[in-house]
């Protein structure tokens, strides 16, 4: 029988590195290769039992997300890049509270996020 392997993150916010303090809280990570006309996007889930995210570490709209993962004991990772967070949205619930950031590789400004009409 065969063990399943860990996942490995590292995790950057605004260039610092978050990672041992955000991977005892996340719950999950959602990386979707979007079409090349559509920006690739990065969602983390993080619970916040301890209201860390409601207080001291507030994430804000427009901050970069640097992501990379691998199977945990191989030395691969792969780098996913560099992302801007789009949506932050805190959800409330007697179970615990959680935090989910949407994130995307282009900037919330950049053409692939406008309509463009003729």
């Amino acid at each position: 029988m065969e063990t399943v392997k860990e996942l490995e993150i590292a995790l950057k916010y605004n260039n610092h590195d978050v990672t041992e303090d955000f991977s005892k809280y996340l719950q999950s990570v959602t990386y979707t290769d979007a079409e090349e006309d559509d920006s690739d996007e990065l969602t983390l889930e993080l619970k916040d039992n301890d209201k860390k995210f409601q207080n001291q570490w507030w994430l804000d709209k427009g901050s970069k997300l640097t992501f990379k993962a691998g199977l945990k004991g191989t030395k691969t990772q792969v780098n996913f890049g560099t992302f801007t967070t789009d949506e932050l949205e805190m959800n409330f619930s007697t179970s615990g509270d959680t935090l989910s950031v949407k994130a995307l590789a282009a900037t919330s400004n950049s053409p692939v996020r406008t309509t463009n009409t003729r």
